[in-house]
């Protein structure tokens, strides 16, 4: 299995931001995909699956992922700038074509970058950023 790290812009969400800026952005590897029938934002170190964000030391059915500290700042510097661009959002970390999130939390755009750079991203939690 492989992990998937992605985020969709809400349709009633006033802006956009292209996955391409993104990537331009954050030196991370951003491409438009399709879950669930929708557009999609996918993130990923250098292109395929998210798995390169996952550190030696991650168990994958733990309720957090332990992905590389050193991946952490480009992925927060991505969510940042898609949040100050295209709010509504969801931002989801799971197994690639696994199971529907186990629940989804409302949070601020603060909460989810302070997730990401503490390395608290929660496992198959889909997080709605308002």
């Amino acid at each position: 299995m492989c992990l998937e790290v992605i985020a969709q812009i809400l349709p009633e969400a006033k802006g956009r931001v292209s996955a391409r800026r993104l990537s331009e952005a954050s030196r991370l590897h951003i491409s438009k995909v399709q879950f669930r029938g929708a557009p999609t934002l996918h993130f990923s170190v250098r292109g395929g699956c998210s798995c390169e964000f996952l550190s030696d030391s991650a168990e994958f059915e733990a309720p957090v992922w332990a992905l590389d500290p050193g991946h952490l700042p480009a992925l927060a510097g991505a969510i940042s700038l898609l949040g100050s661009q295209a709010r509504p959002f969801t931002f989801l970390a799971h197994w690639m074509d696994g199971e529907t999130p186990a629940e989804t939390s409302k949070v601020k755009l603060s909460a989810l970058i302070e997730d990401i750079e503490q390395n608290r991203v929660r496992n198959n939690v889909l997080y709605l950023i308002g």
